[in-house]
């Protein structure tokens, strides 16, 4: 199931090492916070 859903996973991996790599991973619980709401 993993390769099915992420069937490129080293580029990821490669991609998340540059200098342009942005983590957003957060900002859906940041937003939640401002928002009142406690999904996360």
């Amino acid at each position: 199931m993993g390769i099915y859903l992420n069937p490129n996973a080293e580029a990821f991996k490669e991609d998340k090492n540059t200098d342009i790599y942005v983590d957003k991973s957060l900002v859906l619980t940041e937003l939640n916070k401002l928002l009142g709401l406690d999904i996360l």
